[in-house]
């Protein structure tokens, strides 16, 4: 009998799609200084989010996220610690991110697409 090894799922929390109205910045905090980062959005939880960046960014560095609704105040920079860092095939890199502080709830629904889920679909394809 052969023994499968499963990748542990470390998420405590659903990630969702951003809305396409949804304005992303990131900031990487080297020596000091802040740096913006070119970035994409591609999901979202309370606790963390997975962006493209054009850089790598070393595990364990501190970034500050903005995000930003239409219609919605706009809210300080969260900040973040990099969990993870893969390089795209692509182009550029797929970072994953945990917020030091919860995101307020009202303010993750303003952010998330939550439109496919209730056709029955995954949010996540």
């Amino acid at each position: 009998m052969s023994k499968r090894h499963y990748k542990h799922n470390r998420r405590i929390a659903a990630r969702r799609r951003p809305k396409e109205t949804t304005k992303t910045i990131c900031v990487a905090y080297e020596g000091g200084v802040g740096r913006h980062i070119g970035v994409t959005l591609l999901d979202v939880s309370l606790f963390g989010a997975g962006l493209v960046v054009a850089e790598p960014l070393a595990v364990g560095s501190e970034v500050g996220i903005g995000l930003e609704v239409i219609g919605e105040v706009r809210r300080p920079v969260v900040a973040a610690a990099v969990v993870s860092c893969e390089p795209l095939a692509a182009g550029g890199h797929r970072v994953g991110v945990r917020f030091h502080q919860r995101l307020d709830t009202a303010f993750f629904q303003a952010l998330c697409d939550f439109s496919e889920r209730k056709r029955g679909r995954s949010s996540l394809a």
